[in-house]
């Protein structure tokens, strides 16, 4: 008994086989079917073994052993028998056999192409396999069929439309779904399952969830693979109602079902699933894990799972957070033509918000842009994200009109199926939530309030919705408070209804651990108990704030939240513990800058969030560090002007070796041709071979790039005076005071917010920092000034009283000094500090001219820069270009005079009239002379300074209009460039540099000082102060005495400030 025991199994084995050896070939084959049937399909393949030799090459066995390799996964073996199968079947004389073995068959296939992804695929093979089994049921050989044959019709009619039904489902095909189903419930079939899948995106889920209960015991009854499928989609539900431990019960057991069986789609399916659940939970580590698990769980991949491991793992890497990994994975599928093309849509629409999420706006809108043409799913989500874009880019009107687009779409989608009205209400409430923020920044608060009433109906029942209402709901109470400067009972109603919102929104950012918001809120909250003075409040919540935005990995929040600690402390007058947190808030700002490249910049986000800077700034003046000020003061004036050099917006290379320069121009010249090539393919309709185009373009100008930051490095090491242009590091004291000659006084002027005035005084030997009084606003007594120039008569009051502001302190040490440097800052760009009027006595005043020779730089880093430069030999003196014939601006009667004149003394080239064109002085090679001069006229546009320009003849090629930009392409070598002309000095002003415009672009193109004009001139004493600069420079004069001797003689025979003292020179 024993020994029977012990051998038991291997007995029961030796039983079976010889049974099995016994029984028939058709015996065989319905055991093996009955085994396949109850889903024993180890056992089923054992019994299919036992069939070889000749009675194997028959059409049951080939379907048989097609359908186990199925089910273990072999496809490819699988699809092999399918095929003997259908060989076999054309020797079959059984009418029936023929056409419901084919439909069998068909059947199979599609499930095939089903697991690969392939559902175009999968659709024609259900399809074929439906009509199959129509035709036998339309046949005149009907009659013939036993019962037992139309049941086995029928389920294989029923299996094929049930899984067309999920191929609708995932193509999103939703008339052919409702079609399908129509046919499904015509066959007698019980349906609940699939009236679920077709509510999946509708009333969130809550009907989807009642029909899954309904048909739990169909479910049951169902096999593996159809089961698991429709679990995924009932946990899918399960977890958009918060119900995560249920989903992830669910997907357990069925997980644990199909493991046992070994069913490798089936378990890397759930596995999958899993991994969604586990990452929606915020338990990135299971879902890692999981994620993992799914794909190593297949022995080997087809290459359309292997693109869905891709795609996966991007997402999964991007609602990580881990964009560069994400990235690499999308252009990786866009880059493979025979990945699906959803996966490749999908993928350039994720791009575009990796971009978005990393501030890089150009190139999100690039990508959404392109997206639109190829992605018809996700138009009005496209719409809004495009919008957003645009926010940023303070481009709002462009905004609106993106987000009225998105409305509108929403809103005919809402009338066409009323079915999906929470679903879609949501979407809505999101894009009128969007233009609400576009007249919050644009302080338009009644506006503003106006969207958010039409979001507040629409989001009511929607926890999630109603806490982004609240949020912004509650900001728009506090801007607007503090806007219009209320107070007493008003302010306090306002901000009690802020707290309040912010309160109730935080409830639920908390409990979904969204800590982005989190961190908004306590941020918010700090700021209203700021501005009570409540500081201990205020410092708890900022703590709070940081907190939290550390958590979300939020740069930007986490710079705010530290500036609001610092301004806590500061304001405690705790100075020591302010820096620290002040200096970190800047630094994370300018983490945050170095994703934009300057055009995206444009100095408006410096500009946004200049606070932590100038707070920063006047704590170390306070705590008399003023060295270390000097040199950050340093640092936020020439921000911009060196960015741009670094850009590679000039041509100033003459420092760097020859092969690295003309790596660099190679570089630029390709990723200019590639940026043309990928505007051309916009506008082409889509196709494969221009997305081909398009993406090689797109990662051509990511490698590109990285090659310039290794030739940054390159540069580094082998030019360090080209390195100090274009990377510049802020200068330190010890830094000016070597550029500084012993005669000269450096003046750098800082105007803060509050109307203080701060000047940083330097010379060789000495430094000193005066802390000036002002009675009046600087910035109204120069408008002022300005407002009151004419032809006719000077106010000599405002002078006098600019002169008491500016320069009365400071005048004492001034005295000791020949020459002024000025580094003029905000409306101070608009000012000649040569006009101001001083009383030496009682009875005399004086003009500074008189007493100084007066320059000005845009810092004194770039004083540094200009001076250190080599300087060249030149080869030709003036280039002379003016008079130009106009069509748009009258004659100038003294500029040929000036002209010729300076001809005359200087020689050089001199082009005049119809020949004095933007062509020509665009074509011309201009490094060998040493003077340029262009008379004519400007043209300046307060409302849109991009549109300064100097205005030549126009001909074939160009429109007369020297701009900004085409300012910037020009290469300069130049000692001077004079403009000749009217407002060539003044543009916008900016906290970044003071002023950005016309005259700065000529420093860019490469020349070492410039003279420009502050208002509109005269042209008969622009004529003359012309002529006398240069016979001054012909007489060896240095540029800025010549400039001031040509002044002083206009004065003398003018007076009038507005004839002889609208040009100031800046340069070197």
């Amino acid at each position: 008994m024993t020994i029977l025991k012990k051998h038991s199994l291997w007995i029961l084995f030796l039983l079976i086989f010889f049974a099995s050896c016994s029984m028939s070939l058709q015996e065989k084959i319905k055991k093996a079917e009955k085994l396949l049937d109850q889903e024993e399909y180890r056992e089923s393949l054992t019994v299919l073994g036992q069939i070889n030799g000749e009675e194997s090459q028959n059409e049951d066995y080939f379907l048989l052993k097609g359908k186990l390799l199925f089910y273990f996964g072999y496809f490819t073996q699988a699809e092999k028998n399918f095929s003997m199968c259908l060989e076999t079947l054309n020797h079959s004389h059984d009418p029936f056999q023929k056409q419901s073995m084919s439909a069998d068959v068909f059947l199979f296939m599609g499930h095939i192409a089903f697991k690969t992804l392939k559902f175009d695929d999968s659709a024609g093979w259900y399809q074929k396999s439906y009509e199959k089994t129509k035709r036998v049921n339309s046949s005149q050989e009907n009659e013939k069929i036993t019962d037992s044959q139309k049941e086995k019709l029928n389920r294989i009619k029923i299996q094929s439309l049930k899984w067309l039904l999920l191929v609708f489902l995932e193509k999103n095909e939703k008339t052919k779904y409702a079609d399908t189903l129509t046919l499904l419930k015509a066959t007698g079939s019980r349906t609940e399952p699939y009236q679920a899948l077709s509510f999946l995106d509708t009333e969130k889920g809550l009907k989807s969830i009642e029909y899954f209960e309904k048909s739990k015991d169909l479910l049951d009854s169902m096999l593996l693979d159809e089961k698991s499928l429709l679990s995924v989609y009932y946990a899918k539900c399960l977890q958009k109602q918060g119900n995560f431990f249920q989903a992830e019960t669910l997907l357990n057991q069925i997980y644990d079902k199909v493991s046992e069986k070994n069913l490798p789609f089936e378990k890397k399916t759930l596995l999958l699933e899993l991994s969604f659940l586990y990452q929606a939970m915020g338990d990135h580590v299971k879902a890692s894990a999981k994620l993992k698990e799914a794909f190593d769980s297949l022995e080997e991949m087809t290459e359309n799972e292997n693109d869905q491991k891709n795609f996966v793992y991007a997402v999964f890497y991007f609602h990580n957070k881990d964009f560069p990994k994400a990235e690499e994975l999308f252009i990786k599928l866009m880059d493979q033509k025979k990945a699906p093309f959803s996966y490749r849509v999908s993928s350039e629409y994720y791009l575009g918000m990796i971009a978005l999420e990393s501030n890089k706006y150009y190139e999100a809108i690039r990508y959404f842009e392109n997206n639109l043409k190829q992605n018809k799913t996700d138009v009005p989500a496209l719409y809004n994200n495009l919008a957003v874009c645009y926010i940023n880019l303070n481009a709002e009107d462009k905004a609106k009109r993106y987000l009225t687009l998105s409305i509108d779409l929403l809103e005919k989608e809402i009338k066409a199926d009323p079915s999906r009205k929470d679903e879609l209400n949501e979407m809505l409430a999101h894009r009128l939530m969007n233009t609400a923020q576009i007249y919050f920044r644009k302080k338009s608060y009644q506006t503003c309030r106006y969207y958010l009433n039409k979001v507040l109906p629409l989001v009511q029942n929607n926890l999630k919705m109603t806490a982004f209402y609240q949020v912004i709901s509650a900001k728009t109470f506090v801007y607007e408070a503090f806007e219009k400067k209320l107070a007493g009972n008003k302010l306090t109603i306002k901000l009690n209804k802020a707290i309040k919102d912010f309160q109730n929104a935080a409830i639920f950012f908390k409990q979904v651990e969204q800590y982005e918001k989190i961190g908004e809120i306590y941020f918010n909250l700090g700021k209203i108990q700021f501005q009570l003075k409540n500081y201990g409040e205020a410092g708890l919540s900022f703590q709070e704030s940081l907190s939290n935005y550390e958590k979300a990995s939020q740069k930007k929040g986490e710079s705010l939240a530290l500036y609001g600690l610092g301004a806590v402390y500061h304001i405690e007058k705790e100075y020591e513990e302010a820096l620290p947190l002040l200096k970190k808030s800047i630094e994370k700002l300018d983490e945050i800058e170095t994703q934009f490249n300057f055009k995206e910049l444009s100095s408006e986000y410096f500009q946004e969030n200049y606070g932590p800077y100038e707070l920063y700034l006047d704590t170390l003046l306070i705590t008399q560090k003023n060295e270390e000020a000097l040199t950050y003061y340093e640092k936020i004036k020439s921000r911009s002007f060196l960015k741009m050099v670094y850009q590679g917006m000039i041509d100033i290379q003459s420092e760097i070796p020859l092969k690295l320069r003309n790596e660099i121009k190679l570089i630029y010249a390709q990723n200019s041709a590639l940026n043309l090539k990928i505007l051309t393919l916009n506008d082409w309709k889509y196709n494969r071979e221009s997305e081909r185009i398009r993406n090689n373009a797109i990662n051509q100008i990511r490698k590109n790039d990285e090659k310039l930051k290794e030739l940054r490095i390159e540069i580094n090491l082998k030019s360090p005076n080209f390195s100090s242009i274009r990377y510049p590091a802020p200068v330190t004291l010890a830094d000016i005071q070597k550029t500084l000659y012993d005669d000269e006084l450096l003046l750098s002027y800082y105007l803060r917010e509050d109307d203080k005035i701060i000047v940083f005084a330097v010379s060789k030997n000495n430094f000193q920092v005066f802390n000036l009084i002002s009675y009046y606003p600087v910035k109204k007594l120069v408008s002022d000034f300005r407002k009151k120039l004419n032809y006719y008569s000077d106010d000599l009051f405002l002078l006098s009283e600019l002169y008491e502001t500016l320069f009365t302190t400071i005048h004492p040490l001034a005295k000791k000094f020949k020459r002024l440097i000025i580094v003029p800052d905000a409306s101070l760009y608009y000012l000649p500090f040569e006009a101001l009027v001083f009383k030496e006595n009682k009875k005399n005043k004086f003009l500074l001219q008189e007493s100084f020779v007066i320059t000005y730089s845009h810092s004194a880093g770039i004083l540094k820069l200009l001076r250190e430069r080599k300087q060249p030999e030149y080869s030709k003196s003036v280039f002379s270009i003016g008079n130009a014939n106009l069509v748009s601006a009258a004659a100038l009667p003294f500029t040929q005079l000036e002209m010729e004149e300076i001809h005359r003394i200087m020689g050089g080239e001199i082009i005049m009239g119809e020949a004095a064109s933007e062509t020509k002085i665009r074509g011309t090679d201009l490094t060998p002379f040493r003077y340029i001069h262009l008379s004519t006229h400007g043209f300046f546009d307060e409302n849109n300074y991009s549109k300064q320009a100097i205005l030549l003849t126009q001909d074939q090629n160009n429109d007369g209009w020297l701009t900004l930009e085409e300012i910037y392409s020009l290469k300069l070598n130049s000692e001077l460039v004079t403009l000749s002309a009217c407002n060539t000095g003044i543009g916008k002003e900016n906290r970044e540099d003071g002023l950005f415009g016309l005259s700065q672009s000529f420093f860019y193109a490469g020349t070492r000082g410039l003279i420009a004009s502050l208002w509109p001139v005269l042209d008969n004493t622009t004529a003359f102060t012309m002529i006398e600069l240069y016979q001054n420079i012909k007489n060896r004069d240095r540029i800025p005495l010549a400039l001031k001797k040509a002044k002083l003689k206009v004065y003398h025979d003018w007076k009038i400030i507005y004839s002889w003292a609208p040009f100031v020179y800046f340069g070197k």
